[in-house]
């Protein structure tokens, strides 16, 4: 499963939303998977080397 494809997101989407609706998350933790998983998908669409895109997430963590 390649999370940079459009496919790839949609399937990683699926399971996050199944894997959501059999746990007991509250609203916001579950849109925070959402979004985490969309952040990560817009990261892989730009060149970027590992380490800026490690620092784009402790950055994103730090604003939420």
């Amino acid at each position: 499963m390649e999370i940079a494809t459009k496919e790839g997101l949609e399937e990683v989407l699926k399971i996050v939303d199944e894997t959501n609706l059999s746990t007991h998350l509250t609203d916001y933790h579950k849109m925070r998977r959402r979004e985490g998983v969309l952040e990560v998908h817009e990261m892989l669409q730009q060149p970027c080397t590992s380490e800026d895109m490690r620092n784009q997430i402790l950055r994103s963590r730090k604003k939420g």
